[in-house]
């Protein structure tokens, strides 16, 4: 009695291939398809009540240009702030990054040992807007 066995089958053919190559398929695709949710922005939150303070200051020889504003925040917030001093063209004229404390009225304060930028009279007197940014 001869007994006919059916020779193998091709390697493409084999189920476990088939297998293997549908795990890695869906592996890609859902690599793509954004499987992460993005996280929604952090609240804007906005400095106002903007207003200017430049004088000359007799100690530092030089004028001080520090805004006083206020930022919607808890009183002792710390903060760092970058404050900019505008021109009529809307240029940066003068730039400041510094640490900052908020008051119980939400007023913003100078924290540490730093007091306030100076600059020279022509730059002071050419800034008619500002640019401010807190983070806390």
């Amino acid at each position: 009695m001869t007994t006919d066995m059916p020779a193998d089958k091709p390697w493409f053919k084999k189920k476990k291939f088939v297998i293997l190559i549908a795990i890695v398929v869906l592996g890609v695709i859902g690599q793509f398809t954004g499987g992460e949710e993005e996280a929604p922005p952090a609240a804007v939150k906005n400095v106002y009540d903007i207003k200017p303070n430049i004088f000359f200051d007799d100690e530092q020889n030089a004028y001080a240009w520090t805004p006083i504003f206020k930022f919607p925040a808890s009183p002792q917030t710390k903060l760092t702030c970058e404050a900019k001093g505008l021109d009529a063209e809307g240029n940066s004229v003068v730039a400041d990054t510094f640490q900052a404390n908020v008051l119980n009225d939400e007023t913003v304060i100078y924290f540490g040992e730093k007091r306030y930028d100076t600059t020279t009279k022509e730059i002071s007197d050419s800034i008619v807007d500002y640019e401010i940014t807190c983070t806390e």
